[in-house]
């Protein structure tokens, strides 16, 4: 017989669990050269002859191992496909008929199903949203959220205004620091009246991110200067698109913000809404510069009703944490490239 190694022999127990193709195509060559070899034995012939004679006669048992180990592959393949899909094809049936006796039973399933994928969905949309995702902007992956503690709220929460500005003066931790809050507003000129979503931001809001105009202008040193000096507002491209046809003649143009005058100085490019992840800003506007005005609440340490939330771009040490009248601040996001 044709000679074989103890993990062939092996192999050949395990075929009861999984088809051994090379193991059985060398059993059936060597069932062929044994039935010569028995044939010229029994007329005669020397044993180690007639196997020699035997393996002549059969010609190239390698060739012939290949070729019959592709097809008996490829047939294994093929019948390995097909009872999968009867199988397959087998389960669905009698799951579905006995999903059918239980309607009920289905319908808890496939509702605690749709609830606990959708619920999954959402949570990982707003972490992506807030914790992962870079703001799409040019400094996106520079910016941190600069957040405070007090003895009233240890988590960290929005700055008061005056906080913020004592961080923005400590020039030696950040590169550049804005301040922003999110509010609606009344509007009416372009197309019509409408409630819009903006973002009341200091003048070096749009510079932090690296955001660049479209059309006019941004925001400038001083510009939120002084309450109520500059009633200036920027439109996103999309508000801008929508409410104003995309017109270039807008800029300089006077609309009413909560029926009071503001001017469009500029349109901010496309894509870029804002860096709240939740809504898309219509527009923006200065920090106390539209009507009406915070007044005396946004110079309080505080007043709770106006808290400010800061972006910082720029440099900040690791561990490190600025005080202001007793607060303390922490960066809530990692930040990459320096000063």
């Amino acid at each position: 017989m044709m000679e074989q190694s103890s993990a062939d022999k092996w192999h050949r127990y395990l075929r009861f669990w999984r088809t051994n193709v090379g193991a059985d195509v060398d059993d059936e060559i060597a069932f062929h050269v044994d039935a010569r070899t028995g044939e010229l034995v029994d007329a005669g012939v020397d044993r180690a002859e007639a196997r020699r004679r035997a393996l002549a006669e059969f010609g190239d048992v390698e060739r012939a191992r290949s070729v019959l180990r592709s097809m008996d592959e490829q047939h294994e393949t093929q019948s390995r496909r097909h009872e999968l899909f009867i199988d397959l094809w087998q389960d669905v049936r009698i799951a579905t008929r006995s999903l059918a006796r239980a309607p009920g039973f289905v319908a808890v399933v496939t509702l605690t199903l749709a609830l606990g994928i959708g619920l999954n969905a959402a949570v990982y949309s707003l972490v992506d949203a807030y914790l992962f995702r870079p703001k799409p902007v040019a400094n996106g992956k520079d910016l941190v959220v600069l957040a405070q503690t007090d003895a009233a709220l240890s988590a960290p929460h929005e700055l008061s205004y005056p906080n913020y500005k004592d961080y923005r003066a400590d020039t030696s931790i950040f590169r550049s620091l804005a301040a922003y809050s999110v509010n609606s507003l009344n509007i009416s000129g372009g197309r019509g009246a409408d409630r819009i979503w903006v973002e009341e931001s200091t003048a070096d809001y749009f510079n932090t991110l690296g955001v660049k105009p479209l059309l006019g202008r941004l925001w400038q040193p001083g510009d939120d200067d002084g309450e109520l000096a500059h009633p200036y507002i920027v439109l996103s491209y999309k508000f801008w698109q929508s409410h104003f046809g995309g017109s270039a003649s807008v800029i300089g143009d006077t609309i009413r913000v909560n029926n009071h005058p503001a001017t469009i100085i500029g349109v901010t490019p496309a894509g870029f809404q804002g860096v709240d992840p939740l809504i898309e800003m219509d527009a923006f506007t200065l920090l106390n510069q539209s009507w009406p005005s915070y007044g005396a609440v946004l110079r309080s340490r505080v007043e709770h009703r106006e808290r400010v939330r800061a972006l910082a771009s720029g440099a900040f040490a690791r561990g490190g944490a600025t005080r202001g009248d007793g607060e303390g601040s922490h960066a809530r996001a990692p930040v990459s490239g320096g000063k």
